[in-house]
């Protein structure tokens, strides 16, 4: 390989190192986390707070009735699965020369 290739393989490994640990900071960075004590925030905070509560009081209420996997219509159903025939299709090569046929 010519000076001129080696330099420039060696120049954009450099630039790719760099750009690398930049988006690596970057991203540690805006991963902190901020505890502001803005009215904003707080409001916010507070109003997701009571939907999640109204949420789980909303769940709470569901009952589950099963009864209807213990009904005899449901317990003698019939299976009508057929096995599927494995049906062959292309070639076994497909990258071999085609066959003529004559």
């Amino acid at each position: 390989m010519s000076k001129n290739a080696i330099n420039i393989i060696i120049i954009l490994g450099l630039l790719t190192v760099v750009v690398a640990a930049t988006f690596i900071i970057n991203r540690q960075s805006a991963t902190t986390l901020s505890f502001a004590s803005d009215d904003q925030v707080l409001q916010n905070m507070q109003r997701n707070s009571q939907l999640f509560l109204e949420r789980k009081q909303e769940l709470e209420q569901v009952e589950f009735n099963i009864d209807l996997l213990k009904d005899t219509r449901f317990t003698t159903l019939h299976s009508y699965f057929e096995p599927v025939s494995d049906i062959k299709t292309g070639r076994a090569d497909p990258f071999a020369a085609p066959e003529t046929g004559s």
